[in-house]
């Protein structure tokens, strides 16, 4: 008996060949710009989830080699250009520091 089961997320372009070389039916349907990078964040979302999940150092490369996809697919979906994200995250260093030090902030007292 055929089971179906729904994932309605975003996958990379080669799934539904996948899929369907696996003798098993898919349904698929192209999203408009604005869905397609609102899933993307969705799935960056996921594959950052996944990542912090990993264990073992195979697992790290698959899972951060996802969310360095998914992070490209964004940016050109975005329009940004590598040069403006690098500006950025230059600016932000100088301005708050890397992740160099390993410190992990435990509280605040305001005043």
């Amino acid at each position: 008996m055929a089971k179906e089961i729904t994932y309605n997320k975003l996958v990379r372009d080669n799934i539904h060949d996948i899929i369907r070389s696996q003798g098993n039916d898919c349904t698929v349907t192209t999203l408009n710009d604005d869905m397609y990078i609102f899933e993307l964040k969705r799935k960056l979302v996921e594959e950052c989830g996944e990542l912090a999940d990993a264990e073992t150092r195979e697992q790290v490369v698959e899972e951060f080699a996802d969310v360095y996809e998914v992070c490209e697919a964004l940016s050109s979906a975005l329009n940004l250009t590598q040069t403006e994200i690098d500006n950025a995250r230059e600016q932000k260093a100088a301005r708050n520091g890397r992740f160099l030090q390993k410190l992990f902030l435990q509280t605040v007292i305001e005043k």
